[in-house]
């Protein structure tokens, strides 16, 4: 999977104040070491989690993962 989708949530984590804590149930995972996996590429999350990310931060899927 492209990691394009990390820089652009990380852009809009930001201007929104958005944190890693935030994102537990939105991304559906336990810990923010999950996400920090994920945003450092070290594992993908699903489809689902991204869509779900992207719906959170109030762009389309797309937009987000491509």
């Amino acid at each position: 999977m492209d990691t394009n989708w990390i820089k652009r949530a990380k852009t809009l984590m930001a201007e929104q104040s958005v944190t890693q804590l935030d994102l537990l149930s939105v991304m559906d995972v336990k810990s923010t070491g999950a996400i920090s996996h994920y945003f450092t590429g070290r594992n993908e999350p699903t489809i689902k989690a991204l869509t779900n990310l992207a719906k959170y931060l109030n762009v389309t899927p797309q937009y987000l993962i491509y």
